[in-house]
């Protein structure tokens, strides 16, 4: 019986593999964390404290790995650094500096970023559309599908 199974050739299996990224780059190390099927993490950075529970506990009900909170920009910007999320949920008025300002002072591989505000985007003019932010959702509008929607997930 042991002979039979040595004598068995031996089966090969291959893998094809399609990477399209330089090292060092975001892509590199997301793909090295194998993310498929991971959920996308997220920091909530609102001055409002039950805003800020609410959303972190509404993200993550729908399907997002919420990181990390703060209610300033100052400490918004540590956690994005340190945590290296996804996504920045950013209120646009926070009480030591803008949210526009936290996206100025964001490192060169900052994570996507989604500005929320209580009023209107109109309300901010031409500064959320140069802001380097990926998009724009009023507060009342904040979901997991909507940030799904404009994230392109």
């Amino acid at each position: 019986m042991l002979g039979s199974v040595l004598s068995r050739p031996s089966v090969h299996i291959g893998a094809a593999t399609d990477l399209r990224f330089r090292a060092g780059t975001v892509a590199a190390f997301r793909a090295g964390r194998n993310d498929r099927g991971m959920q996308q993490t997220v920091v909530v950075i609102d001055d409002n404290e039950p805003f800020r529970t609410w959303a972190c506990d509404l993200l993550a009900r729908e399907g997002y790995a919420v990181v990390g909170d703060a209610g300033a920009g100052a400490d918004g910007l540590r956690l994005a650094e340190s945590l290296r999320p996804d996504v920045l949920v950013l209120d646009v008025q926070l009480p030591d500096m803008s949210g526009f300002e936290v996206l100025r002072r964001l490192s060169d591989d900052a994570p996507a970023v989604v500005l929320i505000s209580a009023r209107d985007r109109e309300d901010f003019g031409a500064a959320v559309l140069h802001s380097g932010a990926r998009a724009f959702i009023g507060k009342s509008e904040l979901s997991g599908r909507s940030l799904r929607a404009v994230l392109g997930d």
